[in-house]
């Protein structure tokens, strides 16, 4: 099984937006430990940029 984030919100004239990090964290988070893909409506987001949303904040910043 696989789990598929939508990375997009709804505005309330039906048009999409990109959700923010702090919308996708709780999402995320309930999906750790699974496979999941990130979907921005259109396409999928690519794997690389997927694992760096995921990686724990840096220290120092």
């Amino acid at each position: 099984m696989r789990n598929i984030a939508e990375t997009f919100r709804t505005l309330p004239n039906g048009a999409p937006r990109a959700a923010t990090a702090a919308e996708l964290q709780p999402q995320l988070e309930a999906y750790r430990g699974y496979p999941a893909y990130l979907f921005d409506g259109p396409h999928y987001v690519p794997p690389g940029v997927a694992r760096a949303g995921r990686a724990p904040p840096r220290s120092g910043r």
